[in-house]
């Protein structure tokens, strides 16, 4: 069997591993904790990074792709809260077949 002489993906900047482990101080490391630490970094930097991603990755033992998933889908969230928030109040009017009432749904 062949063994790579490094490691497969992308590799960890120290200066980024070392910002995140500050970050998350003493915190647990646990996977159900990952929006929250993606927020403290988001909130230091102003942004996230590739290499704050994979060294967050690296910290709490998840894979890149699991950690960029998150950040990727709360950001859309986030937009999508920020969108719908300021949009204004609409309602869809349905009619049965044969009546002449209307029954309100919100959309």
């Amino acid at each position: 069997m062949k063994v790579r002489p490094t490691p497969k993906g992308r590799r960890v900047d120290p200066q980024a591993l070392q910002e995140v482990r500050r970050l998350l101080g003493d915190a647990p490391r646990r996977r159900d904790l990952l929006i929250e630490h993606l927020h403290r970094v988001q909130d230091e930097h102003g942004h996230l990074s590739a290499a704050h991603l994979a060294a967050l990755a690296e910290e709490m033992k998840l894979s890149m792709t699991e950690v960029f998933e998150v950040a990727t889908f709360q950001k859309q969230v986030q937009a999508w809260q920020r969108a719908t928030e300021s949009a204004p109040h609409r309602s869809a009017r349905s009619v049965r077949p044969g009546t002449e009432t209307a029954r309100e749904r919100t959309a």
